[in-house]
């Protein structure tokens, strides 16, 4: 029976026209491998997920960027709550539980036990997975690598071994969720203190802290500044955090940033308690404050803008 690899090796040797790699977790030699075997002319399109703390803690690569870009016809896409496996060459699907690593595809020894089988039902509703996947990732450019890049820096150096007991094990923010605690600078000392924290808060802000703090799953026993910055890679991963920074080179007003909430919600199909505009607020007073050298509201104005970082 052939391993995971090389049934997708071989599938990739047959490729005409277009391979779709997805998986949470891609290594560079790994998919070095299956790239090279893919003819020249074929279209690669790499899913998969960046969380820093997995990247520090070696499940996945950063790399693969330089890989993927390295071919005429090749893009990387990231999602922040990916977990599902799927490779289709052409019209031939494969699922399954392998990631694209050596131990997965069974290159490396000792090799985990996994399944990968071609999929030869439902395969519109695995076209129309594709689609979705694709509208809702983030696709990588330089600028994105690289501060991707600072942020498993950060990981390695200040937070270290206690990232990488918790690498994987969550540490990733939906894409449907929007903060509700209009006071960021508070989530701090209900991280910190508890219920303890409660005595000094007024109730709605501490259970909006709470909700806020219990969705983006905060790894226990960091320093303040190493909480910030783990809320801010988590943010940074969201798509509507993406199309907010993009927007905000040019200025964004109220108006424009409620209709991206707008938008982020319907295509998510979810209800929120509170108006798109309130929300608005909200998200603008967070992204001040976990990235204040990035945004900026100009005075007597409601216009967020993506202002020069000042060394």
């Amino acid at each position: 029976m052939l391993s995971p690899g090389n049934t997708l090796l071989s599938a990739a040797k047959n490729a005409q026209r277009e391979a779709l790699l997805i998986a949470p977790f891609v290594k560079t030699d790994a998919l070095g491998r299956i790239i090279e075997n893919i003819p020249a002319n074929v279209s690669i399109t790499v899913v998969t997920r960046w969380i820093p703390g997995e990247i520090a803690s070696g499940v996945c690569d950063i790399e693969i960027f330089d890989l993927v870009s390295s071919k005429i016809k090749g893009s990387l896409w990231v999602h922040p709550l990916l977990h599902a496996k799927l490779y289709r060459f052409d019209e031939i699907t494969y699922i399954g539980s392998a990631n694209i690593t050596g131990k997965a595809l069974g290159w490396r020894a000792p090799s985990n036990i996994e399944i990968l089988q071609p999929a030869t039902n439902a395969l519109q509703e695995l076209k129309l997975f594709e689609s979705e996947l694709l509208k809702s990732s983030i696709r990588v450019d330089v600028a994105y690598r690289d501060a991707m890049l600072k942020q498993v820096e950060i990981a390695r150096t200040q937070i270290g071994p206690i990232f990488e007991q918790t690498a994987g094990a969550g540490s990733q923010v939906s894409l449907c969720w929007l903060p509700t605690c209009r006071s960021p600078e508070k989530l701090w000392s209900v991280y910190d203190e508890g219920e303890s924290a409660q005595r000094r808060m007024v109730q709605s802000a501490y259970e909006a802290a709470l909700a806020d703090l219990e969705a983006l799953n905060v790894m226990k026993g960091l320093q303040k500044d190493q909480f910030n910055k783990c809320i801010a890679a988590m943010l940074g991963q969201m798509p509507l955090v993406r199309d907010v920074e993009i927007a905000a080179m040019e200025g964004l007003s109220s108006e424009a940033g409620t209709a991206l909430i707008e938008k982020s919600i319907t295509e998510a199909g979810i209800y929120f308690a509170h108006s798109a505009n309130e929300m608005w607020e909200v998200l603008q007073t967070w992204l001040g404050y976990f990235f204040p050298e990035m945004y900026r509201t100009e005075a007597a104005t409601t216009v967020l803008r993506h202002g020069r970082i000042l060394k």
